[in-house]
């Protein structure tokens, strides 16, 4: 997933809306989704892990690969939060990287598709919040990072939104980029 041929609707306000909806990058994300489950499928050794046959002869997800998978994911977004942190600039304050959303929820997203970059825009300062007056705090990721979040995004993320609808029917993965699956920061 390379951030220089993706687009991006900066005033996209959809619920749930980002960069993967928008129709000039389908070309792009065209099987993403299903990625990693069909990887899981299609090798013997990772079906042998993540699928399970229960009494009834039916095919389910293995519980305890769906935790270490999701510890995983856990432990892959902890040193891209630090390169988020530190890289573009001087580093954000906890509480405005911590939140940053990747789809849109009533609030717009914080990450963004902009001069074919990832651009974080934030809305918090110390400062101004004392004041009630915001001012934008834009972060640009380098190419490298982005690139990495967007591919976290596209084929990470539904493979964690699958699982947790395993464990949780109905359950939605959380919009904030660094979250959890029970959705906490």
């Amino acid at each position: 997933m390379e951030s220089w041929r993706l687009k991006d609707d900066l005033d996209l306000e959809d619920f749930r809306g980002s960069w993967l909806s928008h129709p000039s990058n389908s070309e792009f994300l065209n099987g993403a989704k299903l990625a990693l489950f069909r990887r899981i499928q299609g090798s013997p050794k990772l079906r042998a892990m993540f699928l399970t046959t229960a009494a009834d002869g039916s095919v389910a997800l293995c519980p305890k690969a769906m935790k270490i998978y999701e510890a995983h994911a856990q432990d892959f977004l902890k040193p891209v939060l630090v390169l988020a942190h530190v890289a573009p600039g001087p580093p954000l304050r906890a509480s405005e990287l911590l939140l940053v959303m990747w789809r849109n929820t009533a609030r717009q997203r914080h990450m963004l598709m902009w001069e074919k970059l990832v651009m974080l825009y934030v809305q918090y300062h110390k400062g101004q919040q004392q004041l009630g007056v915001y001012k934008d705090n834009i972060r640009f990721l380098p190419k490298a990072i982005g690139d990495l979040l967007l591919m976290y995004i596209a084929y990470v993320i539904p493979l964690r939104q699958m699982f947790l609808r395993q464990q949780t029917p109905g359950a939605l993965i959380s919009p904030y980029l660094w979250s959890k699956s029970d959705g906490t920061v």
